[in-house]
């Protein structure tokens, strides 16, 4: 009875040493192999037999990592027995290296003295090469955010504390972000300016999508008032739960202040033409209708936003004057001729009526000295009908 259960016991004990995915490999005091599972065949690619006798360090390559891993097999007989974890890279049969992650643990006989060692033991090689993959992406992402120009902040959406700074957001604010990651926005940041940064957080919590936030206001200290533009980004974890908010903003300022004051340009000038006493039409290098001043919507009897965009010929220039004036149209535009000055001309109405004008006509050209467009302007002479 005894004896079958220590049988039964044997066939269990094999079955699960033949099963397990991880090898276990039986060494004796000079590190010969004395037992291989059958899944050593599978890590490594040697026949589980072929390798009995053999010394583990001869599929070590690296003669430093050999003598490292000797030094191991000595230290840990002095621990107690207790089994120890250690990583090592080994030759397969193919002559690549495979990395394995062991568990290794001295036997001793009935006396208590050492006679060999037992290795459980992984292959890690894919693992190790997943961190690997993971680390250089970590590190290139890493060197993109630390290098662009806008700031980027990421914050948990539990517990609300910064987890990261980038170098951009570090100068604007005026913090240390070693000092700041781990912190809440109140602990960094006035009040009013942890308002506004938190704004829209709740909408990509309640979305899961990225938004776009209009134009934020914050006084800064020694900054006076900025303004910054928004882009909030859930960051997602393993089972696509939302565990991060990460919040890009550029420091826009001077150009609010630019095109501030191009809109205030531009409505002088439009102020300007809309008091002149003549028509003044501005028409784009392709023939279209940029604007047309007050004057000119009285002559014509269109209003401005009917004619934005439109070809100038079919509405201002009767059909059969049409293909010869487009034609000196594009030989100014393309430098070929030049305005004439005070040339006398026809205009056409919205009515279809005609009038005899005075057309005066410059051009406007970009900061390379190409023509961009014609600015003509006409004073009426008589009505012809």
């Amino acid at each position: 009875m005894a004896e079958e259960a220590l049988k039964e016991s044997e066939r269990n004990y094999r079955s699960l040493v033949e099963e397990i995915n991880d090898a276990i490999l039986d060494l004796d005091e000079d590190y010969n192999v004395t037992y291989a599972s059958p899944r050593t065949s599978h890590i490594l690619g040697h026949d589980s037999c072929k390798i009995l006798g053999k010394s583990l360090l001869d599929f070590i390559e690296d003669a430093g990592e050999r003598k490292v891993i000797a030094e191991f097999f000595s230290g840990i007989c002095t621990n107690g027995g207790s089994s120890e974890l250690f990583e090592c890279s080994v030759l397969n049969n193919a002559g690549k290296p495979v990395c394995l992650e062991s568990s290794i643990c001295p036997k001793y006989d009935e006396i208590g003295d050492l006679t060999g060692f037992r290795i459980v033991c992984r292959d890690i090689t894919e693992r190790k090469k997943a961190y690997r993959d993971l680390f250089r992406w970590k590190s290139f992402l890493n060197s993109i955010f630390e290098n662009i120009p806008s700031m980027v902040m990421v914050k948990e959406t539990k517990k609300g504390r910064y987890i990261f700074f980038n170098r951009a957001s570090e100068e604007f604010f005026g913090i240390d972000r070693k000092k700041a990651n781990g912190k809440m926005g109140c602990e960094l940041f006035h009040d009013t300016i942890t308002e506004s940064l938190i704004s829209g957080d709740s909408e990509v919590v309640r979305t899961g999508d990225s938004i776009e936030m209009p134009d934020l206001k914050i006084n800064m200290p020694g900054k006076g008032e900025r303004v910054l533009r928004v882009r909030k980004s859930p960051v997602k974890g393993p089972e696509s739960t939302l565990e991060y908010i990460m919040t890009i903003a550029d420091d826009i300022t001077s150009l609010r202040k630019t095109e501030g004051e191009a809109i205030r340009q531009r409505d002088m000038a439009q102020g300007c033409l809309d008091v002149a006493g003549v028509m003044i039409a501005v028409i784009r290098g392709d023939g279209t209708v940029e604007c047309l001043n007050k004057k000119g919507c009285e002559m014509t009897g269109y209003k401005e936003g009917e004619i934005s965009g439109k070809d100038w010929f079919s509405l201002f220039v009767p059909e059969n004057l049409r293909k010869a004036s487009k034609k000196t149209f594009e030989d100014i535009i393309s430098g070929k001729t030049v305005p004439s000055p005070d040339k006398i001309g026809t205009l056409m109405r919205r009515d279809g009526t005609e009038m005899e004008v005075i057309w005066q006509n410059t051009l406007l050209k970009d900061d390379d000295g190409n023509v961009t467009a014609m600015v003509s302007s006409a004073s009426e002479t008589a009505l012809k009908g």
